[in-house]
This record gives structure tokens, sequence and C-alpha cells, in this order.
């Protein structure tokens, strides 16, 4: 992801090898594409698919902050079957929905960049941008049986972590399918469960009389500070408050 504030600084004219999808998120940015000059305000997305020529500019000298985030064209043949001479964004008004997804995604790049939370908020900010999103045939929904594999194999990794395409292969589906299908059963993101898994281990663990940096590490978090706060944000108080 790439985040800038700029003032009077201009971007010549140039293209990019992916798919940026940006973001304004202070001020309001002036660009060129597509031979008309356009305004991108805080709260609007701006998408530029690879090859397409533009550039960028404050408006009125004001200053302007951005985030952008790079997609590979490989990554939406792979996930969504899309072929790279297809644009495959919807060039309909974006709601401000959109916008907070992908803002909600940058903010996880930033902030926590664990591998199953940046892949699950990416495909719940793309997949409503996709046109084609709607033309893909419904799969059936998980079976309990697949349910309960996944649950094994989480636990099972609770330590190390787990990566979305392992739980997508582990169903037959792609991931955008998965993330979909897995959400309509259980009520929460592959991410949110996975955590919540680890969570309510670790609550059996303190309770077994496990030292909480160990505890913390059999877990997967990163350290006992992380383990703390992502402790009290589920259950309301203190690793030592539940022994």
């Amino acid at each position: 992801m790439i985040e800038g504030h700029f003032h009077h600084e201009s971007f010549k004219r140039h293209y990019h090898l992916d798919y940026h999808i940006g973001l304004i998120t202070a001020g309001a940015q002036r660009y060129y594409y597509r031979s008309a000059s356009h305004v991108a305000r805080r709260g609007e997305l701006v998408i530029m698919p690879p090859g397409e020529v533009h550039d960028g500019t404050a408006v009125d000298q004001h200053a302007y902050s951005y985030r952008v985030i790079a997609l590979s064209p490989q990554w939406l043949t792979e996930h969504y079957h899309i072929g790279n001479d297809t644009m495959p964004f919807t060039t309909k008004p974006l709601a401000r929905a959109c916008w907070q997804r992908v803002y909600q995604l940058s903010e996880q790049l930033i902030h926590q960049p664990d591998s199953l939370a940046c892949e699950s908020a990416l495909v719940a900010a793309i997949e409503p941008l996709l046109y084609t999103h709607n033309a893909q045939h419904p799969q059936a929904p998980l079976t309990q049986t697949q349910l309960k594999q996944l649950r094994e194999y989480m636990h099972a990794h609770l330590e190390e972590g787990v990566e979305l395409s392992q739980l997508a292969q582990l169903t037959h589906r792609s991931v955008p399918q998965f993330c979909r299908q897995f959400k309509r059963s259980t009520g929460m993101s592959p991410y949110a469960y996975f955590l919540c898994l680890r969570l309510e281990s670790s609550l059996l663990a303190i309770r077994a009389g496990t030292p909480l940096s160990t505890v913390a590490h059999q877990h997967g978090f990163h350290d006992q500070a992380h383990f703390v706060r992502a402790f009290y944000n589920h259950f309301a108080l203190l690793p030592s408050q539940a022994r």
C-alpha cells in the first residue's frame, strides 16, 4: 500500500502495471484520465486500470492526502477468472460504503498486517467493486462436515496462523467463494472467526494456569501487550482477571 500527503507536488502523466485503487483521505486531487479532467474528493474512490495514462495534482494548491492499494491483474485472474484484457471494475458511481471498506482495508494493512486479516479485508473491499461478481454462479453452502474440518484445521494452527488459500482449498472453492460462503454459514469472516477461536482457547489455557507469555505465544500473538489488548476487546476483562 502507498500512502502520501502532497501540497505543491504534481505527478506527470504516467501509467501503472497493476490496478491502483486510490482513496482520497483529505482534500481533493485533480487528475487527467481518458482525455478529460476529473476531481476526486475525500470519500471518493479512483480506480486506475493497468496501462491507463493519468496524472495528479492538488486542487487550487490545497494539500491532499491519499492511500493507494495496488492489485495485480494476476490476482484477479486467479480468483475471479478475469482476463487481462477485461476492465473488471464497475464504472458506476461508487457508494460511500465502498470507500469505507477500502479505507478499512488500508487501516488493516497499516496497523495489523496479519495475513488472514488482510486477505479477508481485501476480498470484502474488492468484491463490491467488481461488476463480474453478480454474474458468478451461486455456490452450494458449506456443509457441517466442512465447517467441522475447518474448525479442526484452525485449532491445529493457532500458533502459526492460517492462510485464506489454505482454508479455501479445504472446501474446494476459490478464495472469494470461500469467504462468502463461510460468512453466510457462520455469520463471521474467516479472520474474525479464527481470532475468536484463538481468544476462546487462550481463556481455557489461562484458567489451566499457563503463564500469560506462553499463552500469547501459543495462540499466535506477537507479544503479550498485543494479546492483552485483543483479550480485553473480546472479553471486556484483562487476562489476569480471568484466572
